[in-house]
């Protein structure tokens, strides 16, 4: 059974639910939790696509205005739901886990603010597990800590703290101590393997360099060199999730959207003209910028002779194209004089020839 509870701080970016995705695959989630999706409503295409495939049941409860919102979605071939119990705080999901065939009650926790709203929720959840007959998994964002050592940030409260460790005791919950205990060995010990790692990779490239500086490397060495290359690579690359996110910086900057929305993207150029001060590229004029543009199917009009449409120019405007022509009246018109841009530049009759 693997389980995940994510605080998203918001469900609407295409690459959060890209990595939300990519985390399912590889820990082979079988119920995932959601908290504070910010959503109103849920989009059946976007829970396959977090998914992956259609072998999915899900509850939802939507947000409050730009706050809250619980999704669950979970793995419908190994847990059959029963019934779902809805609140503004918190989603409870009653059913059967088929592999081991015992009753599950799954308890989705996203806790409000206020000491007195609180408490409602922790005698709501604690009636509802004191009448319940099997296991009871918890998760979610109880916005509460049970000691002073787990508050960073803020200030401390001892009676908050009480109230919330005499729910976990009256509903006979147990923390998974071990758990975060586990993630910090964890971290520790890949921090110290990427560091022995690179240690090593960088001593066998200097010593292969060596070899290579004195004329006695052979294709073993190259061999290495290049998977050592390649090792300290992978090290120091960033993960995927970040590497999305700086995508769709990028693409928000240029297009104003990202490329996996579903809607036309256009270059956004009033981004490009600015001037680098006000957060622009700068480009001083944009005929300038289409000038450099339009000027790539001149330079594939003299290089690629054989494509259609170039016998199609040339069958109409001679072996020239047009291109030096001078329009007399609006039917002679070439493509090239429609596009206006030849006499801003500097090419000469002769020149043309002589490439030709």
């Amino acid at each position: 059974m693997n389980a995940l509870s994510i605080n998203v701080q918001g469900f609407g970016d295409l690459n959060k639910r890209r990595w939300v995705s990519e985390l399912c695959n590889k820990h082979k989630v079988n119920f995932l939790a959601l908290q504070e999706t910010k959503m109103l409503h849920v989009d059946l295409w976007m829970l396959r696509q977090v998914w992956g495939n259609t072998h999915f049941d899900f509850a939802s409860m939507s947000s409050r205005g730009m706050s809250g919102g619980i999704i669950c979605l979970w793995n419908n071939l190994v847990f059959k739901r029963t019934k779902i119990i809805c609140n503004e705080n918190y989603v409870v999901i009653e059913g059967m886990w088929i592999p081991n065939n015992v009753n599950i009650m799954w308890i989705m926790v996203y806790a409000p603010q206020t000491l007195p709203l609180k408490i409602v929720v922790w005698d709501a959840l604690t009636n509802l597990i004191s009448n319940w007959n099997g296991i009871v998994v918890a998760m979610g964002d109880f916005n509460e800590v049970r000691e002073a050592c787990e508050r960073f940030g803020s200030s401390f409260n001892v009676r908050q703290a009480d109230l919330f460790n005499s729910f976990i005791s009256n509903a006979s919950l147990k923390k998974l101590q071990n758990l975060k205990c586990a993630i910090r060995v964890w971290i520790a010990a890949y921090r110290s393997d990427s560091q022995k790692l690179k240690r090593e990779h960088l001593l066998r490239l200097s010593s292969i360099d060596i070899k290579i500086d004195q004329g006695t490397a052979n294709e073993s060495d190259f061999s290495n060199r290049r998977d050592s290359i390649h090792i300290l690579e992978e090290l120091d690359k960033p993960p995927v999730f970040i590497c999305n996110k700086l995508e769709s910086l990028r693409n928000q900057f240029f297009i104003g959207s990202d490329l996996g929305e579903k809607k036309m993207t256009w270059v956004s150029w009033k981004k490009c003209l600015a001037s680098k001060k006000s957060g622009g590229l700068g480009i001083g004029s944009i005929f300038g910028l289409n000038v450099g543009l339009l000027f790539k199917w001149i330079w594939r009009f003299l290089q690629n002779a054989p494509d259609l449409w170039i016998k199609v120019i040339k069958s109409f405007y001679g072996h020239h194209g047009g291109i030096f022509d001078v329009p007399t009246q609006r039917s002679s018109l070439s493509p090239w004089c429609g596009l206006g841009i030849l006499e801003h530049c500097n090419i000469q009759h002769r020149q043309y020839n002589n490439n030709l």
